[in-house]
């Protein structure tokens, strides 16, 4: 999965969880976290209410190039929760990897996910956004997860983070889970399942998940 974050990512605490879902709007900057938070409110039903665009921008073959070239080409480590070293796999368990923007054999991925989110931000949004971030490669591996968070980052108000994607690389023949939950509005969540090639763009200020990923019995 491809998500397209510099940094990780705003934690929610219990209170705050439990003030988004009971229909309080603001999220407070603490970063202070809880593994009780993954426990998903009620799904919602209608895809009207959800803030969210889904647009195929990469085929099958492409992102089995981009997977193989990564595992060649960089190492991947433990998804932190903070810009250093803390790692809390009740939280979050994931392998990561950041791709440099000047390696010229991903520019072209680069560039298509960029040319995605302001095309969809022009017809959509309309953000004052005036650069994108690194990219940050994600394998989930069976049991890893996701726990709610937000992706503005503990920037200057002015200059937060406004748009997040993610785009699955891999379909989900072998595996269960890994479903993207965005928390809408008061209890309510939409589950976005994996598509192979598809990216999720949605304000970064919107709550979300990954669930845990669980093996198909007898996948491959």
């Amino acid at each position: 999965m491809f998500e397209k974050y510099e940094t990780p990512d705003k934690l929610l605490t219990q209170e705050q969880f439990d003030a988004l879902t009971s229909g309080t709007p603001e999220v407070s900057t603490s970063t202070s976290s809880s593994a009780d938070n993954a426990t998903p409110p009620p799904p919602v039903n209608s895809e009207s209410i959800c803030d969210y665009v889904t647009v195929d921008i990469f085929t099958p073959e492409e992102c089995e190039d981009i997977i193989s070239y990564v595992n060649k080409k960089y190492k991947l480590t433990p998804g932190t929760l903070d810009k250093d070293t803390t790692v809390n796999p009740e939280i979050r368990s994931s392998k990561v990897a950041w791709i440099r923007k000047k390696d010229k054999k991903m520019l072209w991925v680069h560039d298509r996910i960029k040319d995605a989110i302001m095309s969809i931000n022009e017809e959509k949004y309309n953000f004052d956004v005036t650069s994108s971030e690194r990219i940050q490669f994600t394998k989930y591996e069976a049991g890893h997860h996701y726990t709610w968070h937000t992706d503005m980052g503990e920037y200057d108000p002015s200059n937060r983070r406004k748009l997040s994607v993610t785009v699955n690389l891999t379909d989900n023949t072998c595996y269960d889970g890994g479903n993207l939950l965005l928390l809408i509005m008061g209890s309510q969540y939409y589950t976005v399942p994996p598509k192979i090639g598809q990216a999720v763009i949605f304000p970064s200020y919107v709550p979300h998940i990954v669930t845990e990923v669980t093996p198909k019995p007898g996948g491959g």
